[in-house]
């Protein structure tokens, strides 16, 4: 049976491999995009994107009490009380599914009052907004499947399939543009895809598991629902209120500003949001195997894995987000010219929240593994509230970097605080007070390695890709040696080094056992 190593690098693997091609054609999807249709309904896509991201508090953050309360039984392989679990989450799921269509189509009539200045478009907004709705509503009616995959420490397969789809209908949708430059036949395309991508991972579940096909009898008795509706509960509150936090920002510039600063932006919000798709992915591969790990119910164990993923987290963010700061304005540029690029703060605020996001990530990990859904659920509330507030007040200091920049802070003073305090009070049993000892000290340490690449490489004057290239490789290098320097002798970094070596190993052992047996 595989371990745990070797399936969080199975799914690690799946995860950047697919996310890195579908990043690399989505630039080139968004350049015909942009090219084709313009700026104007790139500030739609964006606007209407943040609007569902905000209806999908529907979901009820159920998708983390559903894999929680999936890891005890998948140990055990027991089929039964799986398939009543399943039974009632499917249930769940479709209710979820037609609330997200009625509330959504209840927006319909209040669409103007989020759009300042009406964009200079050909296709009704209402029509574009009706479509964006149905693609974000399919995936509840066949979503509840997934979790069972990813709960097993299989997410690789839902990776492989989503990723082989996203990146098939990224070519579609391109060739859809060049041959009608139509934005209505390149939303349907999207909702296709969208389909197939949920019916065809639904399928092979059912595949993999096949006593979830047949779920008509099953019921949990009402201990067990109690529990769930319980940490549905709590999570509803944090769920909205996050989903607030994620996606107003979209929404203020439009209405404080208008829909072509939200295209503009968007191109940022692109590059980072797809990068931290993929550091996400690869770091949510050791989720399932934390959840396992928590059932042996060893403290020790669990802190000591807690903060090598903490670490492999910081080392991964510190280092992208040096890259951001350093390569983005002078990739905008020669990929789209000079009038795309935003100020430096306006970035500044994007990797700031990209960086807190990623750090607070390890927490959340440990907190919703440990089934901890009550306790933080004011927290989000005040991040929510926090973000608007000085998103509209440093909007009038500093301008449109002042939405963003607010979003960094009011996550990390109320959602970074209070994942903290849980987890180390309630999963370690330990004063928290070593965690946030830790996280300064590496914020202090990342802050000093960004601005010693700013000042070795604000000089360099070169051109075009070759330019972004050369600076990308030397800052790569210059970071990476830097930090081993720094790190070399952690406890962390060693037990990351020695889990790398084993994986090779075995690796290594396996093809040598093939080609024997061969």
């Amino acid at each position: 049976m595989e371990n745990r190593t070797e399936k969080v690098a199975l799914n690690a693997s799946f995860s950047i491999v697919g996310q890195v091609v579908a990043m690399l054609l989505n630039f080139v999807s968004r350049t015909f995009f942009i090219k084709i249709l313009g700026t104007e309904y790139l500030g739609i896509n964006g606007l209407f994107t943040n609007i569902l991201t905000i209806l999908s508090f529907a979901e009820l953050g159920i998708g983390n009490a559903i894999i929680f309360h999936l890891y005890r039984p998948l140990a055990k392989q027991n089929e039964q009380e799986l398939r009543r679990y399943m039974k009632i989450y499917e249930k769940i799921y479709r209710y979820i599914g037609t609330f997200i269509v009625i509330v959504g189509l209840c927006v319909i009539p209040f669409l103007n009052l989020l759009i300042k200045e009406q964009p200079n478009i050909q296709e009704n907004i209402k029509i574009i907004y009706i479509l964006f709705l149905l693609n974000t509503s399919i995936s509840y009616f066949y979503s509840y499947k997934t979790t069972i995959i990813t709960a097993d420490q299989k997410n690789y397969i839902v990776t492989f399939y989503t990723q082989l789809i996203k990146i098939i209908g990224i070519i579609i949708k391109i060739i859809a543009l060049l041959v009608t430059g139509n934005y209505i036949v390149y939303l349907l395309l999207e909702i296709l895809f969208t389909f197939l991508t949920n019916y065809i991972i639904s399928k092979k579940a059912e595949k993999l598991y096949p006593f979830i096909k047949d779920l008509k009898e099953e019921k949990l008795d009402k201990k067990r629902l109690r529990v769930i509706f319980r940490d549905s509960k709590s999570l509803m509150l944090y769920k909205v209120a996050t989903v607030v936090l994620n996606g107003t920002d979209n929404i203020l510039i439009s209405a404080l500003i208008g829909v072509s600063m939200v295209g503009l932006a968007s191109n940022y919000t692109l590059l980072i949001g797809t990068i931290a798709t993929i550091v996400l992915q690869l770091l949510d591969s050791f989720v399932a195997s934390i959840g396992n790990l928590n059932i042996e119910k060893d403290k020790e164990k669990s802190r000591s894995i807690f903060y090598r993923v903490l670490f492999i987290s910081y080392w991964i963010y510190s280092y992208i987000g040096t890259m951001l700061l350093l390569l983005v304005p002078d990739f905008i540029n020669v990929w789209l010219g000079k009038e795309y690029v935003l100020s430096f703060l306006v970035l500044l605020g994007l990797v700031l929240d990209f960086y807190i996001k990623g750090i607070m990530n390890t927490c959340v990990m440990y907190r919703t593994t440990n089934g901890l859904f009550t306790e933080t659920k004011y927290s989000a509330l005040a991040a929510a509230i926090l973000n608007i507030i000085l998103s509209i007040v440093l909007y009038k200091i500093i301008g449109v970097a002042g939405i963003f920049i607010a979003t960094g802070i009011s996550r990390i003073l109320t959602m970074g605080i209070k994942d903290g305090v849980v987890v180390f009070n309630r999963v370690f049993k330990r004063k928290p007070i070593e965690y946030f000892i830790t996280i300064s000290k590496e914020f202090v340490v990342f802050t000093l390695l960004f601005l010693t690449e700013y000042f070795v490489f604000r000089n360099i004057l070169l051109g075009g890709w070759g330019y972004l290239i050369i600076k990308a490789i030397l800052a790569t290098i210059l970071y990476n040696l830097l930090f081993i320097i720094i790190y070399r002798n952690k406890p962390e970094y060693k037990a990351f080094i020695k889990n790398i070596k084993e994986i090779f190993l075995n690796i290594i052992k396996k093809l040598k056992t093939r080609k024997e047996m061969e």
